[in-house]
């Protein structure tokens, strides 16, 4: 369920309404209660209604606070910078991008499953974004690259699947902007079995 939730934008989509549903029902009761079956000045002394307002404010922010804490360990950065992190392998390949208008310079676009890659990007000209596209077209990850900073982005994946993963820029960078794409290519790595491939899955 909770795969389902924090995995797929049918899932957010249907927490979203869940939240908006509820939230509503309270509102309209609300506006009801006073507009028609009480619409005199309320007698309710204030600390109560101090009270009621508080605990109006903490259920919200509570569940708040808990769906997006419950969401932490699905997303794909997180789960990824764990793995390299707890990896057996202590090598990270290093692969450095610069983004100009309106292209990547990409150090290796040849990658293998199961090695923990640390992209490390900057721009030379404009805000660019590097979004990396599963093959079957679902978003994997994104980087902002941001010109002028004094470190470049940086960002640990593994890769799972072998297969031709797009980048695209993100970030409207001008008229080029929506050519501004690459590919990377990530292969079994059939040398040895990988003790990291397949271990995103939940």
């Amino acid at each position: 369920m909770a795969k389902f939730l924090f995995e797929s934008g049918q899932g957010a989509f249907a927490l979203t309404l869940l939240f908006f549903f509820v939230f509503s029902i309270a509102f309209a009761f609300v506006i009801y209660w006073k507009g028609f079956a009480a619409p005199k000045p309320s007698t309710t002394d204030h600390p109560k209604l101090v009270r009621t307002e508080a605990i109006w404010i903490f259920v919200a922010l509570t569940l708040f606070l808990v769906v997006n804490m419950s969401s932490i360990p699905y997303m794909p950065t997180v789960i990824s910078n764990a793995l390299a992190a707890n990896s057996s392998r202590n090598h990270i390949q290093d692969v450095n991008i610069l983004a100009v208008s309106w292209a990547f310079d990409i150090s290796n676009r040849n990658l293998q499953v199961g090695q923990p890659i640390r992209f490390s990007g900057t721009s030379f000209d404009t805000l660019h974004g590097f979004a990396v596209y599963q093959p079957d077209g679902r978003l994997l990850f994104t980087m902002m690259l941001i010109p002028g900073m004094p470190r470049p982005t940086s960002l640990i994946h593994v890769f799972e699947k072998a297969g031709t993963y797009t980048v695209r820029c993100l970030e409207y960078c001008g008229t080029g902007h929506a050519n501004m794409q690459d590919r990377l290519i990530v292969v079994n790595n059939t040398s040895k079995s990988s003790p990291m491939a397949g271990s995103i899955e939940k």
